[in-house]
């Protein structure tokens, strides 16, 4: 349309270029408006994106050095970690080793102390046996001399030529000991300067003995010995030696005691602990058994209850059975029945049932004659008194021939349960064994109760039906009679119960078909009070010797008693018995763990007591270990260089950070600078002249034109709008999460520095300690100094009274090596001749084996000649040689001469025989046999021996 009237105004000419002049000019104004916003928007829409695209590009770079710093910084922290984790080890392993070093030196040392000790106690033992040599030595010396007194004053009674005889003789005396006493000094000196030497060596390990050494005076040797004789000196010294020799040998003993104490108590725990695995073993056993017992005993209890119930629910059974008899009897049946009951009753009953009878029934009150004309009869029948029977110990009674007569109507059977005082579920649960076998007949009872009913029942003594019928209205109106339900309670009552009341409850309860059979008793009863005749029958007398036969089974069935609840009985009390016996031994147990928890309490104190002692021993080598301060302190400095390092990271991170923030802020300000700019540039197109078309086809055209390039352009910014604020959005989201992964980073660096201060902690108070420990040593070391001073004055004093007994050491050297060599030539001809009795005596064994295996074999060889030399596989499971077990065929290989079954390795050996010199296996009894070339089989091993 608009096409049309554009072709129509084009016709008209220059009439309409007049008029639309101003059309134009305001078409053009709005054109440069429309322009002039495009410019504008354009550039702010160009300088955002360059402005987001310089954010975008500042941000990456930003993201890039941060992940650059981080992955520097987990790498120090990575290398830091690996430089404790091995610095940490190496403390370890230096620790371990000194401990080790510590360990050996400590070893070695009393390996050499121990050596020292003894190499004192030999000497001890030599020097003192030297000086008994040299006191009998200086005894004969004495002798001698007062020998020589003696003559020399007996000559000097006699003559002057004796006198001149004796001086000489002294003088030749004193020569000789002149002669003997210089090489002795001489010898002594040499002694005393070869054992100072050698005790130079020693004196360090030898401080255990200060104690002893200390003993034996402070006085000197050359003091013992100046103005004293030889026999003076030599006691002395004797003394000496024997206070040296006893102090060694207590201390020897003592430390024997000791060794042989704590060898006894570990014995003793090693034994007690054992014993009390043991006890701990047997306790719970007796526990498990308890337990096993426990569940035994509720699954009997549970089968006792399944048993009850069936005995009541047969019990119930049988009373119905009872009831339903009942129902069917006629009045006739009824009277001769109660007939049979006197005459049974008149007979003489043994004391024992009258007392019984007398106990069970109480006595009934009978009304005034009004009832004289009923017939006395029982109250009881026969069928009720077996049923009572069942459920009450107590026998049947008989009434008194006073009673009156009255016909019992089957829905009044059911009185018997109205007893008072029920029982519970519970009591009926906790019903013992001793309760039903209460309720059990007893054997004269029973057996009565047989013989009565045996009489009793007869098809042609019954009372007929009129009686009852005539009786059952005169019941109804009788004050002196009472209901059999009533009077088996009463029974009940007066004998004592001997069952629950829900059994009671469960036998006397009326079940649905007894309430059928009351209500067709009752409808018949109407019908019968008017038309029933005196003598007519019910049943048919085929049908009553059917009732007597199902009555007599039923009074069987009852008398019989129930085999499962008395091994349930059986069982129970057994279960009750071993319950009992554990129990017993299990307070048996318990006593013993008290008694072996206390003795052990005991020894564990004793034990607590001697490991103190070792403790105090074993404090004094753990002051050894302060070699390991250089470790620590080594350690530290590391530590002390890994923190600095992690404190310079720290700083050069918040550095790089501070530079980052100025980096951000020079950013916006250019950019603001750069908006500014563009600014310019849209007023400078805004300043440009509009150049428009003259004619309004084209001007419409461009119109249009700039409509659909402004559409575009809007598309065009919705899409970079929404194009920019999803980058936003992600730079945002990225800038957070390098936010919240710089905030991560600047947490596990904290943590970790906190742990690093922990440690470092640590390592303060564990300096602490070892200066602690330090000062320890130190004072230890003072006294081991003041104990090696005191050790080097002992040792020097030991010295000097050790050289007086070196002076017979040659004499003994020489005396020794002789005994020493003759010890040598005994032990190697000892050595000898026990060897060659140990070859006689295995050479003996090998012939006697060999003569056994010859007997056996030749046995073998006398009893083949009567059996078949081939073994059959089946037969053999066993070698022939060595007794090893055979499994399968393969393993079992016969020998080609005798035919026995050998193992592979006991047929080992080969024969050639045959014209072409096969090859054949065969075993070593068999091989000596044909191989008359070779050894035998026993020259190089004996054979084995017959079992």
């Amino acid at each position: 349309m608009d096409d049309k009237s554009m072709d129509h105004q084009s016709e008209n000419g220059d009439a309409e270029n007049a008029e639309e002049g101003p059309l134009l000019v305001q078409l053009r104004k709005e054109k440069e408006n429309m322009e002039t916003e495009f410019g504008q928007k354009r550039a702010k829409f160009k300088e955002l994106f360059l402005q987001k695209e310089v954010e975008l590009e500042g941000e990456r770079q930003q993201r890039e050095a941060l992940m650059e710093e981080l992955r520097a910084l987990q790498r120090e922290l990575d290398e830091t970690r690996s430089l404790l984790l091995v610095t940490q080890c190496e403390q370890e392993n230096e620790l371990e080793s000194e401990r080790r070093r510590h360990h050996e030196e400590m070893a070695s040392l009393q390996h050499i102390l121990k050596e020292n000790t003894e190499e004192a106690l030999r000497s001890s033992g030599r020097y003192e046996k030297e000086l008994v040599r040299y006191k009998k030595h200086a005894e004969r010396l004495e002798q001698e001399l007062h020998e020589l007194k003696a003559q020399q004053a007996q000559d000097s009674d006699n003559s002057v030529e004796n006198l001149e005889e004796s001086m000489r003789k002294a003088q030749e005396d004193a020569e000789m000991l002149r002669s003997l006493v210089v090489p002795l000094e001489e010898e002594i000196k040499a002694l005393k300067d070869k054992l100072r030497s050698t005790d130079e060596q020693l004196h360090v390990y030898e401080a255990a003995f200060t104690g002893l050494v200390h003993g034996l005076g402070s006085g000197t040797l050359s003091d013992a010995v100046r103005g004293s004789s030889p026999a003076e000196v030599l006691s002395h010294l004797d003394d000496k030696l024997n206070s040296l020799c006893k102090g060694l040998q207590a201390e020897k003993a003592s430390r024997s005691d000791l060794e042989m104490y704590v060898a006894v108590l570990n014995t003793q725990k090693t034994v007690m602990q054992e014993d009390m695995d043991q006890l701990r073993k047997q306790f719970q056993e007796v526990c498990q058994l308890l337990e096993r017992e426990k569940r035994d005993h509720t699954c009997l209890k549970r089968t006792w209850q399944m048993a009850n119930d069936r005995f009541l629910e047969a019990q119930q059974a049988h009373v119905r059975d009872l009831a339903r008899l009942q129902a069917v009897l006629t009045a006739d049946q009824q009277r001769r029945l109660a007939h049979l009951r006197r005459a049974d009753a008149n007979r003489p009953a043994s004391p024992r049932r009258k007392d019984a009878e007398t106990a069970a029934l109480p006595p009934v009150s009978s009304a005034a004659g009004t009832n004289s004309e009923l017939v006395p009869c029982p109250v009881q029948e026969p069928e009720l008194q077996e049923a009572l029977h069942s459920v009450s110990p107590l026998p049947t009674s008989s009434p008194k021939p006073g009673h009156r007569f009255t016909a019992v109507e089957p829905r009044l059977f059911s009185k018997a349960s109205t007893l008072p005082g029920r029982a519970t579920n519970d009591q009926r649960m906790r019903s013992s064994p001793a309760d039903l076998n209460a309720c059990k007949l007893s054997p004269a009872s029973l057996l009565a109760a047989k013989q009565s009913h045996r009489r009793s029942l007869s098809s042609s003594d019954l009372p007929s039906d009129t009686d009852n019928c005539l009786a059952v209205p005169a019941a109804r109106g009788m004050e002196d009679t009472r209901s059999l339900g009533d009077y088996g309670g009463a029974i009940l009552n007066a004998g004592g119960i001997g069952l629950t009341g829900d059994q009671l409850s469960a036998l006397s309860d009326e079940t649905p078909e007894m309430e059928a059979r009351r209500s067709l008793m009752e409808v018949a009863r109407t019908e019968h009070d008017d038309g029933f005749c005196v003598g007519k029958r019910v049943v048919s007398d085929k049908e009553w010797r059917l009732l007597e036969e199902e009555l007599k089974r039923l009074r069987e069935r009852l008398c019989q008693p129930c085999e499962m609840c008395s091994n349930y009985e059986l069982q129970l009390q057994q279960v009750q018995r071993d319950l009992d016996r554990h129990t017993k031994e299990l307070g048996t147990a318990r006593q013993d763990l008290s008694h072996e928890r206390d003795y052990r309490q005991q020894l564990e104190q004793r034990f607590a007591d001697s490991a103190t002692d070792v403790q105090h021993q074993m404090s004094e080598l753990q002051s050894r270990l302060s070699a390991s301060e250089a470790a620590l302190a080594e350690t530290q400095q590391a530590h002390a260089e890994s923190s600095q390092q992690a404190q310079q990271e720290l700083a050069r991170l918040h550095s790089q950070l501070v530079a980052l923030r100025d980096q951000a802020q020079r950013l916006e300000d250019e950019n603001n600078q750069l908006l500014g700019r563009y600014v310019a540039k849209a007023r400078q197109l805004q300043d440009e002249p509009i150049n428009l078309p003259d004619s309004l086809e084209e001007l419409r055209f461009q119109c249009l034109q700039l409509q659909e390039d402004l559409i575009k352009v809007q598309l065009d910014k919705e899409t970079l709008e929404e194009n920019l604020r999803g980058q936003i959005l992600f730079l945002r989201d990225q800038a957070s999460s390098e936010l919240n992964c710089k905030q991560q980073i600047e947490r596990t660096l904290t943590h970790e520095a906190d742990q690093l201060r922990r440690q470092l902690d640590q390592l303060i108070s564990v300096r602490e300690e070892l200066e602690k420990e330090r000062q320890v040593r130190e004072e230890k070391e003072k006294c081991l100094q003041a104990c090696e001073a005191r050790l080097a004055q002992l040792t020097s004093q030991l010295d000097e009274r050790v050289v007086s007994l070196q002076r017979g050491h040659d004499q003994l050297t020489t005396t020794k090596e002789k005994l020493e060599e003759e010890v040598q030539r005994l032990r190697s001809r000892v050595q000898t001749l026990q060897a060659e009795l140990d070859n006689s005596e295995a050479v003996q064994r090998d012939f006697v084996k060999l003569s056994q295996s010859l007997q056996v074999e030749l046995e073998k060889i006398r009893q083949s000649d009567s059996e078949v030399r081939w073994q059959h596989e089946d037969d053999v499971n066993e070698c022939s040689g060595c007794k090893k077990a055979l499994h399968s065929r393969k393993e079992k290989p016969h020998c080609s001469h005798c035919g026995k079954i050998f193992c592979t390795e006991c047929l080992g050996r080969v024969v050639r025989s045959g014209p072409k010199l096969r090859p054949f296996p065969v075993c070593n009894v068999c091989h000596t046999l044909l191989d008359r070339d070779t050894a035998p089989y026993f020259s190089s091993e004996p054979p084995q021996t017959p079992s």
